[in-house]
């Protein structure tokens, strides 16, 4: 069967879909296109015949597909969360990708595949891109989560961080690394790590 090569996956084809058999790229199609799981790996056979990492890619890939496929109809997500996620989706999708490049896997499982992900990324783009007009959210406005405070030595004030901000950042809830939350803050993760324990919060 025909391959499709990970050179022919470029993130335009993860960002667009694959126009229908013709080989152009067209806009992604609305949400109610999407299927409410990943395609599973292509039979006949069972799926153990693609081995284990082959397996635990897609599985992960399949994960984060439920994941944001949930961000997006539900609705409320903010800007950076989606993103965030987003860059993980991508980052797997592509492992996937190229552990099966010299495989007999058919190009239309490729081609359809990265058509689902094209539409959940650009859907997601868009919520995204609407949060952060509309909403003004707190991950992507710094501004409206921190506060300076008195340190008692001039030219010196704190960063005083929003409690419930930071406490819904860091749940087990949005799988977020402490590292991308410091980074968002502009402070070090070290600094974050003293913060939580001022604040009474953990991880």
């Amino acid at each position: 069967m025909e391959q499709l090569g990970v050179g022919e996956l470029s993130v335009l084809q993860l960002k667009y879909q694959i126009g229908g058999g013709t080989g152009h790229i067209s806009p992604a199609s609305s949400i109610v296109d999407l299927p409410n799981s990943f395609i599973p790996l292509p039979g006949p056979g069972p799926a153990s015949q693609w081995g284990y990492y082959i397996i635990k890619v897609h599985t992960l890939v399949s994960n984060s597909y439920d994941h944001m496929l949930q961000f997006l109809r539900r609705e409320d997500g903010d800007a950076f969360r989606i993103r965030y996620h987003m860059e993980r989706l991508q980052g797997q999708f592509f492992k996937l990708y190229k552990r099966l490049r010299g495989t007999s896997l058919p190009s239309p499982w490729l081609k359809n595949g990265a058509k689902i992900l094209g539409t959940l990324l650009v859907e997601l783009e868009k919520v995204a891109g609407s949060t952060e007009s509309e909403q003004q959210t707190d991950w992507i406005k710094p501004t409206l989560f921190l506060a300076p405070e008195a340190t008692g030595s001039q030219g010196r004030p704190q960063k005083q961080i929003n409690k419930i901000w930071l406490q819904d950042a860091l749940s087990h809830e949005h799988c977020i690394p402490m590292k991308k939350v410091a980074d968002v803050l502009g402070i070090h993760q070290n600094t974050l790590c003293y913060k939580l324990k001022q604040l009474y919060l953990s991880r």
